[in-house]
């Protein structure tokens, strides 16, 4: 899926390439969250323990598409962006995937049950989460094109729209929250006190995904006006 015999001839122009192919595999990570927690739901641990693996994959992908930029990328030759801009949008990319991989690890290893009425706050807010990692996938899809244009012009507009629209969605996740946390809330008496720290602990980490989503867009902001 991510050809890494395509590294060096991509390295060869520009590093932009390998940070798209990077952000693909992150994104994939966080798209399998939708299929893995529906498993959960269902408590289908089989289908958890498939998705999880698929994850983990994209994950590892990730990780040896970050190992690579970084041991090619110039100290000393002119690159079109900055290289330290370059390794922190790469650092905050990277970040999703593991939380990605760490929500899923969590929920399959202790086997979380999901009610249906935590069910149907839950679903909405992982959707829109995975909304935001979906909106910096494509924006970090027209960076070869903000960079051909020498980061000026309407491109640059454009991608300033993009980000902005993550950070609408990043507000609509922090909105979701609210009911799916006061739900909880309301089940602390009935239920076992540590299946509860678990989901609170759970619900933290796929909003940061949106937080994360957030901050990658922030820093490609400051890869633009460098």
């Amino acid at each position: 899926m991510f050809n890494q015999n395509s590294l060096l001839d991509l390295f060869a122009q520009s590093p932009i390439g390998p940070l798209q192919q990077h952000m693909a595999a992150v994104h994939k990570a966080v798209s399998l969250l939708r299929p893995f927690i529906d498993a959960a739901i269902n408590e289908d641990h089989a289908a958890m323990e498939r998705y999880y693996s698929e994850i983990s994959d994209c994950e590892h992908a990730a990780d040896t598409l970050k190992y690579d930029l970084r041991a090619h990328l110039p100290r000393s030759i002119f690159l079109p962006v900055p290289r330290g801009d370059i390794l922190d949008l790469l650092r905050t990319q990277d970040k999703l995937a593991n939380t990605a991989k760490d929500v899923a690890g969590t929920m399959l290893g202790r086997r979380m049950k999901i009610t249906s009425h935590i069910a149907e706050l839950l679903l909405p807010f992982v959707d829109r989460c995975i909304d935001t990692s979906s909106q910096t996938h494509e924006t970090i899809s027209h960076l070869q094109t903000l960079q051909e244009s020498g980061f000026h012009g309407k491109e640059v507009s454009h991608v300033e729209t993009m980000i902005r629209h993550i950070d609408e969605i990043e507000h609509e996740t922090d909105e979701l929250q609210i009911p799916l946390r006061r739900a909880l809330f309301a089940m602390e008496e009935q239920a076992n006190p540590i299946d509860i720290m678990f989901m609170y602990q759970i619900i933290d980490a796929i909003g940061q995904i949106a937080d994360l989503a957030q901050s990658t867009g922030h820093r490609l902001l400051l890869l633009m006006s460098s």
